[in-house]
């Protein structure tokens, strides 16, 4: 037998409506205070247009936040980032094998040196256009260089020869100065300019880690220091890397990755030189870095560490380390005007990516990991299932279909497959488990190109079917009743609603019936009852579906600004269904529904600023999980429909300042209680939620009662499993039921103690019949309050 693993509305008990006490005879205690977690949370990465890359740069920021980058792949390319989209050019410099340097002059425009043609040629962009290539030098050989550009004319250029040599240019009024300032044996060079405009220039020499600076008084002379001599007379195993930054007070700091002993070392001088190690490799591989330091001093380092990109920090005080992924070429650090760092490589498929800090906050739940090959700045929707391996699934819309990872270690997460096709932006999943004991994923998307159809009977190897209804249907969401096989299909080319039949052939959907009254973005359904969101009539539909041929609608209301997104019944009393208002200042709305002549709004849930925009909700029981954009995933309470209470949140920063990112979707119906989330600049995030205390008051200023049902484990589970609750003092009942809400097993009825108590379920029925393979629900009631969980039994 297998399992079923979709949240189809069929597979959740019926509870029916009872009398529901005040929300204010129920207090959640959230004594944990929010976490805030900085950039050691990991990196997210992007991809930058190029491949085969010789040589890359540090990303460089202008005053708009739009991203700058250089790179070459025998050809001089650049690259710049306007509204979450990489735009690329040739800069007209050939050639390009080796050294490459850039910087960004006030307007914004990019100043850029390549090694070509043996030397050094120069161009800048402006009013849209590259110049010519200016040719510095012939036949030097360069092997390293450094730019900045201080204001909009004056440049400052540095470079190492083959021959040993350090050169210093400057360019000033449109004329170019050229000097040697070093012949021993110069090495991997960086430069920096001090508040008074001097530049500082850090380098490997034969005598060890050195620094260059012109004499406060005397502009024109170069005076040296040599900060480290571990190195000395040994070039080749010498630091490897140079970066150099100066910081308010006027003090230059320097780090540097060396060989044998291998580590990364940072220098800062305060009257004398001090140097500290700040990380050790377990290689000699490590070389090149880069330095920023931002407004409150504190230095952000980006290098080479073994045979990975790493990035290190000692903003909280001390040093510390994100290693972020194994990279074949280093390109550098940069930090925004927020002093938000972001750094630049390749990585070993040959790509060039821009890696960004993940960074969140969070209230009452707590982030297992995040996922994601690269950041598109458009990954979509969500969905989960389990697998007949009992594993747990996560899934994932991106450009191209949707990535498949394997989550039940929701720390660990496996990438096990993804699908390949059309690109759009959006793509929404959905699973089904044929009778057959197939199990299909089933991939929407818009752009007229049909469903993507995965089998994923062998969850660890999902197999990719040819495309159903390819450039013909373009499809915005579906959904799928599992217990009637039917796969609805809303906001299609072809109609607003239509059902199609999966159950008599899973790889080829037959159309039973259309509805075309209103659009429909969005639907759920349960028992052939359609929730339908027509976003674009501003209304709610409630349809009976049970003639596909004919639907015919149940309840049609729309209210004040309304511009319904989804919707979603409480499941654990479908009198009450939510909705989600995608514009601006729209929220969670809660609704009565019992009396169709008479809706009513029974409360309202709002998270961030006023103006900000709600996206989806999903419910399990009473319990509301909300992807709210840019305020992440929000899980409410309506166990008391009138008066919802926040049980936990958790806020992915987005790298977009576009008011539709962030969180896209919320998928929190695996078994484990994992949460997936969907983050369009983020990715995939994995998240569960901390233990909530909650109370019974008993009069006014007594002490609550504890009310507690924790997830059982384990889970899914044969033959037995075990599930703990904490009893508040009082009448107690806690039953095991089928996704019809048919009883199964009554494990607990009476009084029990106050406290915590564990109880077994064995698989088995109030009559004693081994109870089949499937979902089941466990429910622990009392007079006053109820909560309800998943399990999976196996056989």
């Amino acid at each position: 037998m297998r399992q079923i693993s979709s949240p189809c509305p069929d597979r959740h008990p019926f509870m029916a409506r009872t009398a529901v006490p005040g929300l204010a005879a129920l207090l959640i205690v959230l004594a944990l205070p929010a976490i805030a977690a900085a950039s050691g949370a990991g990196f997210v990465q992007e991809l930058i247009p190029g491949d085969s890359l010789d040589a890359l740069t540090a990303p460089l920021f202008d005053a708009n936040g739009g991203v700058h980058v250089l790179y070459t792949n025998g050809i001089g390319f650049y690259a710049r980032r306007e509204s979450d989209y990489w735009l690329t050019e040739n800069t007209g410099v050939y050639n390009s094998l080796h050294a490459i340097a850039m910087d960004l002059d006030d307007q914004g425009d990019p100043h850029v040196i390549v090694a070509a043609n043996g030397g050094l040629d120069y161009t800048e962009r402006s009013g849209g256009s590259w110049t010519l290539p200016e040719i510095l030098w012939v036949s030097l050989g360069v092997d390293d260089a450094a730019l900045i550009v201080n204001g909009s004319d004056e440049v400052h250029l540095v470079y190492t020869g083959y021959g040993g040599e350090l050169g210093y240019s400057v360019r000033s009024g449109g004329e170019w100065a050229h000097s040697i300032v070093d012949t021993n044996d110069a090495r991997d060079v960086s430069m920096a300019l001090d508040a008074s405009g001097r530049p500082g220039i850090a380098y490997k020499s034969r005598d060890g880690i050195a620094y260059y600076t012109k004499c406060a008084l005397l502009d024109t002379v170069w005076s040296i220091e040599v900060l480290d001599t571990t190195y000395a007379s040994t070039p080749s195993n010498a630091r490897k890397g140079t970066a150099i930054a100066f910081d308010s007070t006027g003090a230059p700091h320097i780090a540097a990755v060396g060989h044998s002993p291998a580590g990364l070392y940072h220098y800062v001088k305060s009257g004398t030189w001090m140097r500290e190690a700040v990380d050790t490799f377990s290689n000699n591989t490590g070389e090149h870095s880069s330095m920023e330091i931002d407004a409150t001093g504190a230095v952000h380092v980006s290098y080479k560490r073994d045979n990975d990109v790493a990035y290190v920090t000692n903003g909280s005080g001390s040093w510390e380390v994100c290693v972020i992924e194994p990279a074949s070429l280093f390109g550098g650090l940069g930090l925004n005007s927020a002093g938000v760092p972001s750094l630049t490589y390749v990585n070993q498929a040959g790509k060039a990516v821009h890696a960004l800090p993940f960074t969140y906050s969070a209230s009452n739940m707590t982030l297992q990991a995040r996922v994601g090959d690269y950041r598109y700045l458009n990954y979509s929707d969500c969905w989960g299932f389990v697998g007949t391996n009992a594993e747990e699934y996560a899934v994932i819309g991106q450009p191209n279909g949707v990535d498949i990872y394997r989550v039940t270690d929701p720390g660990a997460p496996v990438k096990v497959g993804a699908t390949t096709g059309y690109w759009t932006l959006w793509h929404d999943a959905k699973d089904y488990v044929h009778p057959s004991g197939n199990h299909y994923l089933y991939v929407s998307g818009e752009g007229g190109a049909g469903i993507q159809i995965i089998d994923v009977t062998n969850p660890d190897l999902p197999v990719q079917l040819p495309t159903w209804g390819l450039a013909a249907i373009s499809i915005h969401n579906i959904f799928i009743e599992q217990a009637t096989g039917k796969l609805y299909v809303c906001a299609s080319s072809t109609s607003s609603l239509n059902i199609y039949d999966i159950l008599t052939d899973p790889e080829n959907p037959t159309l039973l019936g259309s509805w075309n009254d209103e659009y429909v973005h969005d639907i759920y359904v349960r028992n052939d009852t359609v929730y339908a969101s027509c976003f674009n009539a501003g209304e709610f539909r409630k349809l009976d579906a049970t003639n596909p041929a004919s639907m015919t609608t149940v309840l049609n209301f729309s209210w004040a600004g309304s511009a319904p997104h989804n919707a979603w019944p409480l499941e654990s009393n479908l009198d009450f269904v939510l909705t989600t208002d995608e514009n601006a200042g729209g929220h969670l709305r809660c609704w009565d529904i019992s009396d169709p002549l008479n809706v009513t709004q029974v409360s309202t849930y709002q998270a961030g600023a006023p103006a900000d925009i709600i996206h989806n909700v999903h419910v399990a029981g009473s319990v509301a999980y909300i992807s709210y954009y840019l305020n992440g995933t929000h899980v409410v309470d309506f166990a008391n429909p009138s008066t919802p209470v926040v049980l936990g949140w958790i806020t992915p920063v987005p790298n977009t300042s576009d008011p539709f990112g962030g969180t896209w979707g919320v998928y929190p119906y695996l078994p484990s209680g994992t949460i997936v989330s969907s983050d369009r600049s983020n990715g995939l995030y994995l998240t569960t939620l901390d233990p909530v205390t909650v109370g019974v008051e008993t009069a006014a200023g007594s002490p609550p009662r504890l009310f507690r049902l924790a997830p059982n484990r384990p889970n899914p589970f044969n033959p037995r499993t075990t599930i703990d609750f904490v009893a508040p003092g009082g009448a107690v009942e806690l039953a095991v039921y089928d996704p019809a809400g048919r009883l199964v097993r009554t494990l607990v009825h009476g009084a029990p103690e106050k406290g915590v108590h564990s109880v077994v379920w064995d698989g088995h029925d109030n009559a004693g019949a081994a109870a089949g393979s499937g979902v089941y629900f466990y429910r622990l009631a009392t007079g006053e309050s109820v909560e309800t969980r998943r399990m999976n039994l196996i056989r």
